[in-house]
């Protein structure tokens, strides 16, 4: 049994020493020491320090605690992570036109909270300057533009007078900004999407309590599981000015657009978008829906609540409603447009028709 015991021990050590053992546990720390930040415990700004470790290493991890910035530069292909929302990244008041963290191409941030303000701030329909995240590039209306391959996760974002998340020109690269299990709340738009900003993907993202829940004004994008309730709007997309050549035709599927604007405001407002846009699977309860002058607009599958989920077309092309259901028959308001389509919807608990 001795020596059985014996070589089980040697050819432990054996595999130990194969892996690196102690000696490479030992590096490995170093090195993960070399790529941590520490905060300091005040309102130090930390941009430097942050920065210089990213262009030294391509990764900085923060730990738990609070760093306040000036603006964050994720280089290319860099990380900047935390501790979850045991790390706070401050954007510092003295910033009235910025960002707490700029992305790049094949850069990624996550496990981190990001703080605009540390008490609430006035929430207003025009988006302000004080952005959380920033996704820019120049495409500007032409087909150059950065950047590409952003990745954005486990994020919380809160309070900030501009976007939560802002892609401005990012133009059409099919690579665009991956965003997935975010909180963002008190903010004058939770995502902001401007005119030449295409396809990008934002999945379980829970946007709360902000005036925009969602402000999508470029094409492409596809929006998975993500939760626009108790906003003051649910979803804008506006090409009223005709500013951007796609005007959307991208996807909301099951996304949840309940309570607006205190279970009296718009869930769903469209403006000049005749590209078409597709809502499947969704949920609206006291909210409701605004189409103007647009075309290839279609809701399906979608529950909708009681009160005040009235539904209003004005002008426009086709718009199609499939297959939905209602807990009670909304109010319809349609006009000068003959191309609006209910096809198999219903009331769920008598089986009325629901239609114009």
């Amino acid at each position: 049994m001795a020596k059985y015991l014996a070589l089980i021990l040697v050819l432990i050590a054996v595999l130990f020493v194969g892996c690196g053992g102690e000696r490479d546990g030992k590096k490995e720390a170093k090195v993960m020491y070399a790529k941590y930040l520490a905060p300091t415990g005040n309102t130090t700004d930390r941009t430097a320090d942050i920065q210089a470790m990213l262009s030294s290493t391509g990764v900085c991890h923060l730990g738990a605690g609070d760093f306040y910035v000036s603006g964050i530069d994720v280089p290319t292909g860099a990380t900047l992570d935390g501790c979850g929302n045991a790390t706070r990244v401050h954007l510092l008041d003295s910033v009235t036109d910025g960002c707490a963290v700029k992305l790049n191409q094949n850069s990624t941030l996550k496990d981190v909270r990001l703080i605009g303000s540390d008490s609430p701030i006035t929430l207003s329909e025009t988006v302000g300057t004080r952005h959380g995240i920033l996704w820019e590039g120049n495409a500007n209306g032409d087909k150059d533009s950065i950047p590409y391959r952003g990745t954005i996760s486990n994020v919380f974002i809160m309070r900030f007078n501009g976007g939560g998340i802002t892609c401005y020109n990012t133009g059409y690269g099919t690579a665009g900004l991956n965003v997935s299990d975010c909180h963002i709340t008190g903010c004058n738009a939770a995502i902001n999407i401007s005119y030449w900003s295409e396809y990008h993907r934002f999945t379980n993202v829970n946007a709360t309590y902000n005036y925009y829940g969602c402000i999508n004004n470029g094409g492409n994008n596809m929006f998975v599981n993500c939760n626009f309730s108790s906003n003051k709007m649910g979803m804008l997309m506006d090409n009223s000015q005709g500013q951007s050549r796609n005007n959307t035709h991208g996807s909301a599927v099951g996304c949840t657009f309940n309570h607006t604007d205190r279970n009296t405001g718009i869930g769903i407002k469209v403006l000049n978008c005749k590209n078409g846009f597709i809502f499947d699977g969704c949920q609206i309860f006291f909210s409701q829906i605004n189409l103007q002058n647009s075309a290839g607009i279609v809701v399906s599958n979608t529950n909708f609540g009681a009160k005040n989920c009235n539904i209003t077309v004005l002008d426009g092309g086709i718009v199609l409603f499939n297959g939905n259901m209602h807990q009670s028959a909304p109010d319809i308001t349609i006009t000068n447009n003959t191309h609006v389509v209910f096809e198999n919807c219903y009331v769920r608990g008598t089986g009325a028709v629901v239609q114009p």
